[in-house]
């Protein structure tokens, strides 16, 4: 065999290694009393493995070191024998090869442990901040649903109020809330009755608001309708017929044939013309 490919062949890097055949051993020794060239190679090799091996890799934290070899290692010494303190310097040279093998493999090793952890710990921290998103779009999707229903319920509300013979009907407040107060529009050709801008409290469980139309001194049921912390939007209540004036009476859910005067909350008069 030419030198040349010798010692291109890699039998040297497993001799150095310990990984060599008996025969692989023999060979590489009589080439390296032959070949000063070939002797200068497993010196070289040598040197090299050395210097990386003491070189070190980046070390991990002790905590770090202690978890993985938790992992690694789950068995302890039952043997009662005292660990055996060994001068590197006494031992032969494939023997102390050897060991600085193992050391730079197992350095290596905790090395490339320390970066799976840290990227397994940046991916658990992306997947929260991912979540965190996903919520706030969720959030945001709903403000904007809303904000969208509202402006079309404004738009309803104009496309009412544009028709040719619609009067808005405001209703103030009485005794029992001054401050509450709604809107009805109300066109007495089309008979159409809406109701919007309602502020009135949110009733007790049980109890609805409902709305009553006074035709020729009469209260006439025009529908209930709820009111709840989301906002109101313009809601079609029943049609009527020659209506002067509009109420709102608290009543028991489902409404009454008659209105609880007792319980009257607003009203408010149509004006002529």
């Amino acid at each position: 065999m030419d030198v040349n490919e010798f010692i291109s062949s890699g039998i040297i890097e497993s001799y150095i290694s310990g990984t060599a055949s008996a025969e692989e051993i023999a060979l590489v020794q009589r080439m390296e009393k032959a070949y000063p060239e070939v002797k200068a190679e497993i010196e070289a090799v040598e040197a090299s493995l050395i210097a990386y091996a003491e070189s070190g890799v980046n070390a991990p934290s002790d905590g770090l070191k202690h978890k993985i070899a938790s992992h690694m290692f789950d068995k302890k010494d039952t043997s009662g024998s005292k660990s055996k303190i060994v001068n590197i310097g006494s031992l032969s040279r494939s023997e102390k090869l050897l060991r600085y093998t193992i050391a730079a493999s197992v350095g290596l090793l905790l090395g490339l442990a320390a970066i799976v952890f840290s990227l397994n710990d940046k991916l658990a921290k992306t997947k929260s901040q991912l979540a965190q998103l996903e919520n706030e779009n969720e959030i945001l999707a709903d403000e904007l649903g809303k904000q969208e229903g509202e402006l079309t319920a404004k738009r309803n509300s104009l496309t009412v109020l544009m028709k040719p013979g619609s009067k808005m009907v405001m209703l103030k407040g009485l005794v029992l809330s001054p401050e509450s107060s709604a809107m009805v529009v109300y066109n007495s050709e089309s008979k159409t009755v809406f109701l919007d801008a309602v502020q009135l409290p949110i009733p007790p469980l049980g109890k609805q608001y409902q709305l009553w139309a006074m035709v020729d001194g009469k209260p006439v049921d025009a529908g209930v309708f709820n009111v709840n912390d989301q906002g109101f939007a313009i809601q079609k209540m029943r049609d009527m017929s020659d209506a002067d004036a509009f109420a709102v009476t608290l009543e028991e859910a489902g409404g009454r044939p008659e209105p609880t005067m007792s319980a009257m909350y607003l009203m408010g008069s149509v004006q002529p013309g």
